[in-house]
């Protein structure tokens, strides 16, 4: 048995670099360029995509505004959780921890599943080798519950690596059409708001929110983070920044590369294929062979870092009381949450088996279960989160400006909540089901808040969550 050592995580043991290499790799450039690009093109507003990638870039630095304004005073490893409990009250708070658990255990079943079929894919164009998805999704979920448990400077070296080569291919893609095409094939008018609203915007801006998942992960690791004040700030607006830009030239150069007139009937025709094809016709038949093989390695990487966050919300719940406290253990050398990573991984590859058992397909049965869920639960925390920024900063004391306290939160509660009205109105879209089992999933969100509520008010003994004041004196209970 693994010893533990109490329930502290490794403190400093990441700076601004580190941060972003893990919210990048949660949005996986080159494996969400070759889906969400077409999606967000073919199923939503066309060659109005591209701008759409800037909106909702500025959207979220408009979030981040409070968000990472809080993040100068509480650090924990709950982030959305503990924010909200620190704002709101533990009632809402326990429950948004519930949602992010549905949120982020959801995310490391669809791309743990996402990871085995091309992994099998893989290895059976390359190698010659038939290995079936689900024994490529055990494998793959394994490793990264082995780098888990040597902590996070471990998962962060090796997304370092993968990450830093999957993004090479993408630019080199995106030059690789500019210098083919020239630069007067790329229409202006995709940052029109003509363009941008034109289709069906609320698919687009679905697909396109989706790619920017994970960003939060930033505070989520903010307990084991140099200098949290000043490093959780930073890590996040140099992210979406990031994530904004290349995903935004890589959409843009898409429809280059088609031509305008083209790029709805070739993305909706033919999704899967439409990056492979831009990328052979301007780089050649080597970029074949780089991307089966890269795009396996981007899943991996998405894989970590969706593990790794959905382990420290467990982690973070257990050890404020709302889940079992053994959860809350951490390894006694490297202080990874790793009884909460087994627990995590272990219901991931259970729930990936049943759908394997079931001869279910990884994409349009499981893939239709649990990418909806992700997106929406993320989007719906957000709104919450942005609310929680204007109660915590009324009742803390703090002396902030009125826009970082009441303005932009209130601004991107709004806005964000119009952005949460679009994706449940397109939830089958976005899922690629029309089943009513599917249609009702959402449901499960509010039965998680409710849930929350119900486990706070028969919990008054409770002692005061653990929230890191990282500049002033301590916080006094919640």
């Amino acid at each position: 048995m693994t010893e533990t050592h109490g329930t502290t995580l490794r403190r400093n043991a990441m700076g601004v670099p580190e941060m972003v290499f893990l919210v990048i790799a949660f949005a996986a450039p080159l494996a969400a360029s070759t889906t969400n690009i077409p999606m967000a093109i073919g199923l939503g507003n066309g060659i109005g995509a591209p701008g759409t990638w800037l909106v909702v870039g500025l959207l979220l630095v408009l979030f981040s505004v409070g968000y990472t304004a809080m993040s100068r005073y509480i650090s924990n490893a709950g982030a959305f959780y503990a924010y909200i409990t620190a704002g709101l009250g533990r009632g809402l708070g326990v429950g948004a921890g519930y949602v992010a658990l549905i949120a982020y255990f959801s995310s490391v079943i669809l791309i743990g599943a996402f990871f085995g079929f091309f992994a099998s894919a893989t290895l059976d164009a390359e190698l010659g080798i038939s290995v079936s998805w689900p024994v490529c999704s055990m494998i793959g979920l394994a490793a990264v519950f082995a780098l888990c448990v040597l902590g996070v400077q471990a998962s962060v070296r090796l997304l370092g690596v993968l990450l830093a080569l999957e993004t090479l291919l993408l630019v080199a893609i995106i030059v690789a059409v500019f210098v083919n095409v020239g630069p007067g094939e790329y229409p202006l008018r995709s940052f029109s708001p003509a363009e941008i609203f034109s289709g069906t915007p609320g698919v687009a801006l679905a697909f396109v929110f989706s790619t920017f998942l994970g960003f939060e992960a930033t505070a989520i690791f903010s307990e084991e983070a140099r200098d949290p004040k000043r490093t959780v700030s930073r890590a996040t607006y140099v992210a979406i920044a990031v994530i904004a830009l290349l995903y935004l030239a890589a959409s843009w150069s898409a429809v280059a590369a088609v031509g305008a007139s083209d790029a709805v009937a070739v993305a909706a025709g033919d999704p899967g294929a439409m990056i492979f094809a831009i990328a052979g016709d301007n780089l050649g038949a080597w970029s074949s062979h780089a991307f089966n093989i890269l795009i396996v390695t981007s899943l991996f990487a998405v894989l970590i870092a969706a593990h790794n966050s959905a382990s420290r919300y467990l982690f973070a719940l257990a050890r404020d009381g709302w889940l079992p406290h053994a959860l809350s253990a951490t390894h006694r050398r490297y202080r990874s949450p790793h009884v909460a990573a087994v627990v995590q991984i272990t219901i991931s590859a259970a729930v990936v088996l049943a759908y394997a058992i079931a001869g279910a397909d990884p994409f349009t049965q499981l893939g239709a279960t649990f990418v909806g869920m992700t997106t929406l639960g993320v989007v719906s925390l957000m709104v919450v989160v942005s609310i929680a920024v204007i109660g915590y900063f009324r009742k803390s004391g703090h002396a902030v400006g009125v826009w970082t306290s009441t303005i932009a939160p209130a601004a991107s509660a709004l806005l964000l909540a119009i952005t949460l009205v679009l994706i449940i109105d397109n939830f089958g879209l976005l899922t690629g089901s029309d089943s009513q089992v599917i249609a009702l999933l959402p449901l499960t969100l509010l039965v998680a808040v409710g849930l929350g509520f119900f486990v706070a008010s028969r919990r008054r003994d409770q002692p005061p969550m653990v929230l890191d004041e990282v500049e002033e004196p301590a916080l006094t209970a919640v």
